[in-house]
């Protein structure tokens, strides 16, 4: 096991090589390389708007920002939203504090309407920073990743050629994923979209009155928005024939005839098996809802997972709710 410091460097540095342009909170004076062999650029700033501003001229881009700034990032992450801007936004815990933390951006994120990962071990954070990438650029919304507060350093990576073969260049093109984009670019588009591209003329960002702001939202929430839990679903698949890992929105375990559930993400749920696995012994039957997604909710699969719960204990994520509270409005 080696030093949480260790470990944040070893995430960081392969967070910045699946990218072509990367944001992050402090200067790095070393170059670092991406999965194609190109210098990544790099910068820093206390907003998303050179990582938006890269990603809008279809160039692959990512951050990495602390909890504590998160609220900076915030309208750079509802413009990208907005504007269906495929972007990774990593998110460091520093503490699991429940009044404060990781805990108080979630309602945030939900409002934004981005895309929610929360990875719960060294694994998992080299894994869906991958898949995050996939499902944004699938689904032409930004995703937040929310990365555990520390892990050992024995995981295993994509090599290059499988990550070019999962997420492939920002400048290659595949069918477009949607009815909805089809009509937008055509049988096929970029993988990374180039708004401001003369071959696809687009209106993308026009400025609008009221009735056109709403009109706009509830066209989103219908042609975009309801196929992300099957891209999502896509992603995952995808890169389980890839590297031989198989996840999902959520996950369960000793779920078999349980009437209890615990439901946790992130490293809460390392924690919340283990005494799943003790009160088992005891007789109890609990089994555990771990969310690898937070946004959107799998509503049909949890349905179908927690028709038969007599009870559910949710991690806090304020001090007044659970994350069940953000679930249950979608369930």
């Amino acid at each position: 096991m080696e030093t949480e410091a260790t470990y944040q460097q070893h995430i960081e540095d392969f967070l910045i090589h699946l990218c072509d342009s990367f944001q992050t909170e402090k200067q790095r004076s070393e170059n670092v390389l991406n999965f194609q062999g190109n210098k990544v650029e790099s910068s820093t700033e206390q907003n998303l708007s050179s990582a938006v501003g890269c990603a809008m001229t279809g160039i692959r881009a990512g951050a990495l920002v602390g909890q504590d700034h998160f609220e900076d990032y915030l309208s750079g992450i509802n413009y990208a939203v907005k504007q269906h801007i495929p972007l990774v936004i990593h998110v460091h815990a520093k503490d699991r504090n429940v009044a404060s933390g990781q805990y108080s951006i979630l309602d945030k994120i939900k409002t934004s309407g981005a895309i929610c990962l929360a990875s719960s071990n060294a694994q998992q954070a080299i894994d869906f920073s991958v898949i995050a990438h996939r499902i944004s650029e699938l689904t032409l919304t930004p995703v937040v990743h929310l990365l555990p507060e520390d892990g050992a350093t024995d995981f295993e990576k994509l090599d290059d050629p499988k990550i070019l073969k999962y997420i492939g260049r920002a400048n290659n093109h595949f069918d477009s994923p949607t009815p909805s984009q089809h009509w937008v670019f055509g049988e096929k588009r970029r993988t990374v979209p180039n708004w401001f591209s003369h071959d696809v003329p687009v209106l993308n960002g026009a400025k609008k009155k009221a009735l056109g702001e709403e009109l706009e939202t509830i066209a989103d929430r219908e042609f975009f928005n309801s196929h992300a839990n099957q891209l999502i679903d896509q992603a995952f698949a995808e890169f389980e024939k890839i590297s031989g890992r198989p996840y999902k929105a959520f996950e369960t375990y000793q779920t078999e005839k349980a009437k209890w559930f615990i439901a946790s993400y992130g490293t809460a749920s390392v924690v919340a098996s283990k005494s799943i696995d003790e009160l088992r012994k005891s007789g109890k039957k609990v089994g555990l809802l771990q969310l690898n997604t937070l946004f959107p909710t799998a509503s049909e699969q949890l349905t179908n997972t927690l028709k038969d719960a007599q009870l559910i204990v949710a991690e806090p994520v304020s001090e007044n709710q659970t994350v069940f509270d953000f679930l249950a409005k979608s369930i």
